[in-house]
């Protein structure tokens, strides 16, 4: 009897990995201390949400995403 061993998916060979970076500042309208990843923040105190082009790192587009819905 042979057993079947799971295996997790593998990257493809040109998949550049990218692991999001904590940042920190201060939130604009409340002055509250708010963390988020690569510059993107929320406020949970007063609800300020920075623009998301002010962030760190370039967005992936949809056809970088594996899990968009195809037509």
């Amino acid at each position: 009897m042979t057993s079947s061993r799971w295996e997790p998916e593998r990257e493809p060979a040109g998949a550049r990995l990218t692991t999001p970076e904590i940042t920190t500042t201060m939130c604009e309208a409340c002055g509250s201390q708010v963390s988020g990843l690569n510059g993107r923040y929320a406020c949970g105190v007063c609800g300020w949400v920075n623009n998301w082009a002010e962030g760190h790192t370039r967005l992936p587009t949809a056809d970088e995403d594996p899990n968009a819905p195809h037509p």
